[in-house]
């Protein structure tokens, strides 16, 4: 049985309200941690794999603009910072968004600290366009307005509806991160330091966040226990913190006041398509504070059993099994790694199987979703969707582990010939730059070679 470490008096969400009225209080908390994943997963992804990158410059309104809402792309692109604006409950959540002009390459950038995704974008005449995030079922329309933006972001999560937060931005001249949320005059420029909380929530529990701070421009990570991964940057002051994160599911925004000695009390987490998920946290200053993170096996070299899902054909080779899901950020981050694993260790027997868990029983969805997944990010391999909704969570996830929660996604397992977990890793980096990146890449070719009974 899969266990979730979550508080059984779980406050019911006003998003997830209809679908907990038939359940239990200790089951609808395990389906309301399992549907804010879904719309909160980690972390940066490209919408595909090797996009066109956005010109660098930046572009100026003309002087001579004869109209009050055009305004012409004079140069390569033209960069804003953006806000989603939720409602209930009122929070605005800032990211940069770099457009190309009309008749540049269609391709734009969001960003926030040193991540970003690529998205396709249509431009409709010379003062509107929309970005089509496709395959995460999500779209912003928007019109250009003299100075800046406005329009709405549209996400419809399959069977669990539609969510609209509107749009609002102003051109910028930078990314630097206080930018994000501006505060009277610029800060003074200081010498780059680093911050590292431990941080306790009620519901998600245990989470570290980790910035780089220069000046009051600040950029890191929040990371759960189950691997989940969000990437935020902000504005870091004497008295408070200010973090944002978007990733084109899910918007993030974390607050909280801090005292002379770098506690962080007055803490407040939200995060989701409509941040309906809501948390208030405090944080303690603790420089070499890690997290671990992920699932383990209750068993030893326990063997994997999956409900629904045939593994027949692949008793007696060396398989690598995927735990994904086509709404899942950080699965699709991980899509041209795994490429090229399966291109290097595929000749010399290795399998893989990408099980694509949309949390649905709509079978076709569930399928088109995973044909999407698997033709947009080239994969060689099977995809094959699971069929379950979030109340079948426990009994459509693999058996024999403790702590699996879908916001770690994705999940990697080893399976040696004789069925038998050898290994597994949960989530996966957001930059191939990263020291994390590069360790991990080491690590699993020296997993596979074992898997292989190949010679390091």
């Amino acid at each position: 049985m899969v266990a979730l470490y979550v508080s059984a008096t779980t406050e019911v969400r006003l998003l997830l309200q209809q679908s907990m009225e038939r359940m239990t209080n200790s089951k609808a908390c395990f389906v309301a941690l399992v549907l804010v994943a879904i719309v909160g997963c980690n972390k940066k992804a490209r919408d595909k794999e090797q996009p066109v990158e956005p010109e660098t410059s930046h572009a100026k309104r003309g002087a001579d603009d004869a109209s009050p809402r055009a305004a012409e792309v004079v140069e390569a692109s033209t960069l804003y910072r953006v806000n989603l604006i939720a409602t209930a409950p009122a929070a605005v959540v800032p990211f940069f968004l770099n457009v190309p002009k009309p008749e540049g390459k269609g391709v734009a950038e969001i960003r926030v600290g040193e991540e970003s995704l690529t998205v396709p974008v249509t431009w409709q005449g010379t003062n509107a366009f929309a970005l089509d995030f496709e395959i995460l079922q999500a779209r912003m329309e928007v019109s250009v307005v003299e100075g800046g933006l406005e329009g709405r972001w549209i996400q419809d999560s399959g069977s669990w509806g539609v969510s609209e937060l509107a749009v609002k931005g102003e051109v910028v001249e930078d990314q630097e991160s206080w930018r994000l949320f501006p505060s009277g005059a610029p800060p003074t420029q200081s010498a780059k330091t680093s911050g590292n909380w431990r941080i306790e929530m009620p519901d998600s529990g245990l989470a570290q966040l980790s910035v780089t701070i220069e000046g009051e421009s600040a950029h890191g990570f929040l990371l759960f226990a189950t691997g989940n991964r969000i990437s935020l940057a902000g504005r870091v002051e004497a008295t408070k913190l200010e973090l944002a994160g978007f990733d084109s599911t899910s918007a993030y925004l974390l607050t909280a006041e801090m005292d002379s000695a770098s506690e962080l009390t007055k803490g407040q987490w939200l995060a989701g398509s409509s941040l309906a998920w809501q948390e208030t946290f405090v944080g303690t200053p603790k420089p070499d504070f890690e997290i671990t993170s992920g699932p383990t096996l209750n068993v030893p070299k326990s063997r994997v059993q999956i409900k629904g899902v045939n593994l027949k054909e692949y008793l007696g080779k060396p398989t690598i099994i995927e735990l994904a899901g086509s709404w899942c950020i950080t699965c699709r981050y991980a899509a041209p790694f795994l490429r090229e694993i399966y291109a290097e260790f595929h000749p010399q027997g290795l399998e893989m199987l990408t099980l694509a868990y949309e949390f649905t029983d709509d079978e076709a969805y569930n399928n088109a979703q995973a044909l999407k997944f698997k033709e947009q990010y080239s994969v060689d391999w099977e995809v094959a969707a699971v069929h379950g909704a979030p109340e079948s969570f426990d009994e459509i996830m693999p058996k024999g582990f403790t702590g699996i929660d879908i916001s770690g996604l994705p999940i990697s397992i080893f399976i040696d010939r004789e069925g038998r977990v050898t290994y597994f890793h949960a989530g996966f980096p957001a930059s191939k730059d990263s020291e994390e990146y590069r360790s991990l890449a080491v690590e699993y070719r020296n997993e596979v070679r074992q898997l292989l009974g190949l010679t390091p």
